[in-house]
């Protein structure tokens, strides 16, 4: 109880005051360890420098302070060391602070995604769109792979557009636009679905 009131944890007998950190110098170390991460090419690397930018994002997350991409960041690392439960916890107290936030839906539909819970990751993926997403290419992708296994091809073909102008080298996605297109919408459960 003290040690919560002091913004302090007491471990063998010895306190550690959040309140004495300096929160702009862990911030850029941290920072700068997740981007060593993302940047890493051998596994050994990106492994140390994952360790490196959880344990900092972990103390920014204790602090009075603290902000939602600490917790963000920290629910993605997780996420990504395939600690699901961990990353799910983070997630959650980042949702308590801001849950329009677009890193944090983005990274949310990340995670269901990743998961096949497809309508949990659509419901992210729209909000990040609407706060900011939507120029970049991979949310309009994934969101017309969603869309297409829900069997909604409308949405599908529209984010696939969307998804080849923003990346028109990708010829694959005007072959998928283009077999969607040949679809008899008229013989689909979906079209009798929605005209009901």
């Amino acid at each position: 109880m003290f040690a919560m009131q002091t913004a302090g944890i007491e471990y063998d007998s010895l306190t550690f005051d959040y309140k004495k950190v300096n929160k702009a110098e862990l911030i850029q170390e941290a920072d700068f360890y997740y981007h060593k991460f993302e940047k890493a090419t051998s596994e050994i690397e990106k492994n140390h420098y994952m360790q490196l930018a959880m344990g900092e994002y972990y103390t920014l997350t204790m602090l009075p302070t603290a902000d939602i991409k600490s917790f963000v960041r920290l629910a993605r690392l997780y996420d990504i060391a395939d600690k699901s439960s961990l990353a799910r916890s983070y997630f959650d107290k980042a949702m308590n602070i801001n849950k329009n936030n677009a890193d944090l839906n983005f990274y949310l539909g990340e995670f269901y995604y990743k998961r096949h819970e497809f309508n949990h990751a659509l419901h992210h993926y729209k909000i990040a769109y609407n706060s900011g997403y939507s120029k970049q290419y991979n949310i309009n992708l994934k969101m017309a792979i969603i869309y297409e296994k829900l069997a909604d091809l409308i949405n599908a073909k529209k984010y696939y557009q969307i998804s080849y102008l923003l990346n028109p080298q990708n010829s694959a996605l005007q072959e998928k636009i283009h077999s969607i297109n040949e679809l008899n919408y008229e013989k689909t459960d979906y079209y009798n679905v929605t005209r009901e």
